[in-house]
């Protein structure tokens, strides 16, 4: 598959998929989107589960991207990513989805791992030692931050986001700092 049509494909898709949320993610409005036949992109991503592992993996490594290459602002990075609307939404409806469809779990899990092992990077670039206990603890403070700030939506909500991502990142070093000691 050539990077262009693979970027097309994945680009149309976010775009429906924060425009209009998954029920909006179809093979043929995908395909549409993208100007291309729904036969084309059918043989690169085959099945449903297959288009949406992609959709989420591109949506969340777009916004690491911009994580890893500042690393000063990393911190306020991860907050940003943790209240952009669109792909919270996303990642909700794909576990609620999940939560409905058993097929959709094998591609949730491996959305996890996928995440899981960014943020292991993104913590190593912080000078943490990224481990896999503490890339869950981080994933787990920014998914249950992110999805209380969309319920809320509040001032005081995107607030808590960069408190607890300052919280959590200390805990973190004083926990790797306890453990050289």
């Amino acid at each position: 598959m050539t990077r262009n049509t693979r970027s097309r494909i994945l680009d149309a898709g976010t775009a429906l998929l924060n425009d209009e949320g998954l029920a909006a993610v179809t093979q043929t409005r995908i395909a549409r989107a993208a100007g291309l036949r729904q036969s084309h992109l059918t043989y690169y991503f085959p099945t449903r589960a297959d288009l949406l592992l992609a959709l989420a993996e591109h949506s969340v490594d777009r916004a690491l991207v911009g994580v890893q290459t500042h690393h000063a602002e990393m911190p306020g990075a991860l907050a940003d990513g943790a209240m952009y609307f669109p792909r919270v939404r996303m990642l909700a409806s794909l576990v609620l989805a999940a939560d409905q469809d058993p097929a959709l779990r094998p591609v949730l899990e491996r959305l996890v791992a996928h995440l899981r092992d960014a943020l292991a990077d993104v913590l190593r670039l912080l000078g943490h030692r990224g481990t896999e206990a503490e890339a869950l603890t981080l994933q787990a403070t920014l998914t249950g931050l992110a999805l209380l700030n969309l319920g809320r939506q509040s001032p005081q909500s995107a607030r808590d986001i960069e408190t607890g991502l300052k919280m959590v990142l200390a805990s973190l070093a004083a926990l790797g700092d306890a453990g050289s000691s």
